[in-house]
């Protein structure tokens, strides 16, 4: 399967929207979600006030998280890689439709439905999220981490090579 990128995580010379604020958001990740946000949610200025990052913490369950209140998403570091970044886009408008909604959505014994029928249809308006979905299924994610966990693992291998022979 072959996934479209929007932008080209570490060569992209688009600029930011002149007179928006993208914090200190990643640029790869930025223009991904700014390119969402004029495809889907045009009418929803307040998107583009949104910080869109990297997480710090190496994950195991969490793909992105969306903090509505504080106006900042987080994307798994072990997708920053070209063999995941395809999954990316879809991954972001998962997180896009979460802001969108807020807090409104229904409750069932007093615990809310963040995933109920307003967002699986406002979900299902972008054509990757599915595949998204499938490939998390069939392991797509575990096989992120592990690629990541062993990248790192190397790049401190190599690191305290070079201090031991240095």
């Amino acid at each position: 399967m072959k996934l479209t990128q929007t932008a080209l995580p570490f060569k992209s010379k688009k600029r930011l929207r002149p007179g928006k604020s993208a914090g200190r958001s990643d640029t790869a990740l930025r223009l991904i979600w700014e390119n969402l946000v004029e495809r889907f949610f045009p009418t929803h200025q307040e998107l583009y006030s949104y910080t869109i990052i990297w997480s710090n913490r190496n994950q195991k369950r969490t793909l992105a998280s969306c903090s509505i209140e504080r106006k900042i998403v987080r994307v798994a570091k072990e997708l920053n890689h070209p063999k995941f970044f395809g999954w990316v886009e879809p991954l972001l408008y998962h997180e896009m439709c979460h802001a969108v909604l807020k807090d409104n959505v229904y409750s069932i014994n007093s615990r809310k439905q963040w995933h109920g029928p307003q967002f699986k249809a406002l979900e299902k308006r972008h054509p990757l999220c599915a595949k998204l979905d499938e490939w998390i299924r069939s392991g797509g994610w575990l096989s992120a981490i592990r690629s990541h966990r062993s990248r790192e693992y190397h790049k401190r291998l190599k690191k305290s090579l070079r201090v031991s022979q240095g």
